[in-house]
């Protein structure tokens, strides 16, 4: 019953939106050979949509195809902060009602996140609450820069934290295209490495900052295994050791916040860096994230490099689905 925390729906309604309004922040709604829209960005971000990015009947269709049970779906960049509020915050509105329906199509299958205005933090907390309450959604995604530019960890972004931990619900913290990426675009590299680089920084900054100390129930998941977090953790643990303002900042060692957070495996990552990671926190940590369906994603790969691993097939069982389903209250 494998369950997948990190795939992507990009509503119709939201394509439109994005292809009229978006050439003024950089992005475009181009047209494949086929037809099909391909996001894209000066920055170097592309996503070539399928049928199953915004059709529920679709998108069940190839997870039945590749043997997964449920996923929790969530939009990608750019998210609805390309525009200022009040139309950023309908927006979001539209993206997770949208999402809503098709989790409603397929209420065994399908399972939503919330998408939130970063640039109205007020509406942002107001939107988890229907969200959560008149929806049902499960989650909220919220992107590591505000379009592309200021952090999530700058101290305003603190009451979206706290509405998400006051719900219940856990916030997958997705990484976005990180400042001079558009420099590398033309290798991809920004994806391909800028991605995890971003998650490694902008959540160092959130635990020095104090936001788990502040937020005890806080629960977090993390793409691509958390970046490179994992590797740099015991530099993290030098500084702390030979700064006293660092001290001063954090209740614990950064390494004791290894184990406050969760992590998806980023689309098949490499058994090395599963094994280590499955070192630092253990199985209940752990969860499966395909990607899907952009061009990286692949439910076969995904799993395999899980059941590949050379432990308990019952920690194998709370990586692929348990964890998920405990987390997201499936």
């Amino acid at each position: 019953m494998p369950i997948d925390v990190h795939n992507h729906w990009y509503p119709l309604p939201y394509l439109e939106v994005l292809s009229e309004h978006g050439g003024r922040f950089g992005w475009e709604v181009a047209r494949g050979a086929d037809g099909v829209p391909v996001l894209k960005s000066v920055r170097g971000y592309i996503f070539r949509c399928t049928k199953a990015t915004n059709n529920p009947d679709a998108r069940v269709e190839e997870m039945n195809s590749g043997g997964l049970d449920i996923q929790v779906m969530s939009i990608s960049e750019p998210w609805v902060d390309f525009l200022l509020p009040p139309q950023s915050i309908q927006l979001a509105r539209l993206v997770n009602e949208d999402i809503a329906r098709a989790c409603e199509k397929y209420p065994d299958r399908l399972a939503g996140m919330i998408t939130v205005p970063l640039n109205d933090v007020d509406s942002a907390v107001d939107e988890i609450a229907r969200g959560v309450g008149e929806l049902g959604l499960k989650g909220v995604i919220i992107p590591t820069r505000v379009n592309g530019d200021e952090p999530l960890s700058v101290d305003r972004h603190f009451p979206i934290f706290e509405a998400a931990s006051r719900h219940g619900i856990p916030v997958f913290i997705h990484p976005a295209l990180p400042p001079g990426a558009e420099t590398m675009r033309k290798n991809l590299t920004g994806l391909m490495v800028g991605y995890p680089s971003e998650t490694t920084l902008i959540i160092a900054d959130l635990i020095v900052g104090g936001l788990l100390d502040r937020l005890p129930d806080l629960k977090i998941l993390l793409a691509d295994l958390g970046g490179a977090l994992p590797f740099v953790i015991g530099r993290m643990v030098r500084f702390y050791e030979a700064f006293e303002e660092l001290r001063r900042k954090m209740a614990h060692n950064p390494a004791h916040y290894l184990g406050r957070m969760f992590y998806e495996n980023g689309a098949a990552a490499h058994p090395i860096a599963m094994n280590f990671l499955y070192q630092l926190v253990g199985p209940k940590h752990i969860m499966l994230g395909s990607n899907h369906p952009s061009p990286i994603g692949h439910f076969t790969k995904c799993m395999e490099s899980i059941r590949s691993m050379s432990i308990p097939e019952e920690e194998k069982e709370m990586m692929l689905h348990k964890n998920a389903a405990e987390l997201f209250r499936l």
